[in-house]
């Protein structure tokens, strides 16, 4: 008999999902801790697929998901975000750069059409060019990021696709982070999406080797992520 097709959730960010190094063991992060997470907790239908990309801001997000949400086949998206939105500068305007990016006429690299393959997908790239350490504006201010997440939520009720945002965390103190934990909570209510405050949790744990940096998780960091995430979506009844 053919193999039951399993339930996805898609799990979307930057550096701190889909890893920033090389070397990095994806194994080791909260996509595929969850997916292991959820298997012990009795729900071996579901499997997670990692589309992290490092650096990614929920502008990337946004484009990646409006060109590829068709072939991601998504039931649930977690999105967990924020660093790169409002704690890293742009050379110039957000607006600017998306006006230029619209004029440019979409994205227009191919991906391959394996799943496994779809978080290497770059062509998106070309319009923040250079965000990190140079100066300037905001990379995405929170109005804006709101715009990005209201679309990513437009686009899975469209694909009849639920959404789950969490809040970036940030070492030793998340307190730049809450402007954008509170859009984010406004907004997943608002939508009918579910939130979690991960920033404030991390936090709260008093443990600093959670982190391996400033943002960055360490391998306790993904476990007590995943598993955070795993009993929000049971008691939510997502699955």
């Amino acid at each position: 008999d053919p193999e039951p097709l399993k339930r996805r959730i898609v799990a979307l960010g930057g550096s701190s999902t889909g890893g920033a190094y090389q070397m990095d063991d994806l194994d080791q992060f909260w996509p595929k801790r969850l997916e292991e997470t959820l298997s012990a907790r009795g729900h071996q239908g579901w499997e997670v697929v990692n589309q992290g990309v490092g650096g990614w801001n929920s502008l990337h997000v946004r484009l990646y998901i409006e060109s590829q949400i068709q072939r991601l086949d998504a039931d649930i998206f977690v999105v967990y975000i924020g660093h790169n939105d409002i704690l890293t500068t742009s050379p110039a305007p957000y607006r600017d750069l998306y006006a230029r990016y619209q004029r440019g006429g979409g994205a227009a690299a191919a991906v391959s059409a394996k799943l496994s393959e779809l978080r290497l997908y770059s062509g998106l790239r070309f319009m923040l060019l250079g965000l990190r350490d140079r100066g300037g504006a905001v990379a995405v201010p929170v109005e804006d990021a709101a715009d990005n997440l209201s679309a990513l939520f437009d686009l899975a009720e469209a694909n009849k696709a639920r959404v789950m945002l969490l809040t970036e965390g940030l070492n030793p103190d998340p307190q730049p982070m809450r402007p954008y934990a509170e859009m984010q909570r406004e907004l997943a209510t608002s939508r009918g999406g579910l939130y979690l405050n991960t920033a404030e949790q991390l936090w709260q744990t008093g443990e600093p080797d959670l982190f391996l940096d400033d943002c960055h998780l360490s391998q306790e960091g993904h476990v007590r992520l995943s598993g955070w995430i795993a009993e929000t979506l049971e008691g939510a009844g997502w699955l």
